[in-house]
């Protein structure tokens, strides 16, 4: 009799272990359209649902030059769990450098650079007002519901 119960509560602690680890990784999916309030998309932004809850996963994504983007979690375009966000929205510059034609010599990329680093830079102006780029500050805030999530946020420029 003891020889029997020995494995058996091994196995039984082992399966009470494993039981909440690993398990499914519930996310339903959200996409959206982030807008400044004059009705302009917000293009080429990052967009982060950071959790309320704090043991939660917090959710990304991107727009696209029309404001639209899809989150993530997990994997690519998973969505997001059911749950209280906070909606975090960020732009990073990026500089443009006129290229030589395809097919140019790796010196003419060379000289296209130098050409590039020698030019005055413009400042950067962020069009998204700074309230937006922390969950601590920012008035954003999204609930996702179990099912199909449709977003539309509005923001306010710099």
């Amino acid at each position: 009799m003891k020889k029997c119960f020995i494995p058996f509560t091994i196995l039984s602690l082992s399966l009470l272990l494993t039981a909440g680890c690993g398990g499914p990784k519930k996310t339903v999916p959200v996409e959206g359209v982030l807008l400044f309030e004059d009705g302009q998309p917000v293009a080429n932004a990052s967009i982060r649902f950071v959790p309320v809850a704090a043991k939660a996963r917090e959710a990304s994504g991107y727009t696209g030059s029309d404001g639209t983007f899809n989150l993530s979690t997990f994997k690519q375009g998973d969505g997001a769990p059911p749950g209280e966000y906070v909606v975090v929205v960020t732009k990073t510059a990026s500089e443009v450098i006129e290229a030589p034609p395809p097919g140019s010599s790796p010196e003419d990329m060379k000289k296209a650079m130098m050409e590039a680093a020698k030019k005055p830079k413009p400042p950067v102006v962020d069009p998204i007002a700074t309230i937006y780029t922390s969950d601590k500050t920012s008035p954003l805030k999204w609930t996702v519901d179990p099912g199909s999530n449709k977003v539309e946020l509005k923001i306010k420029k710099s």
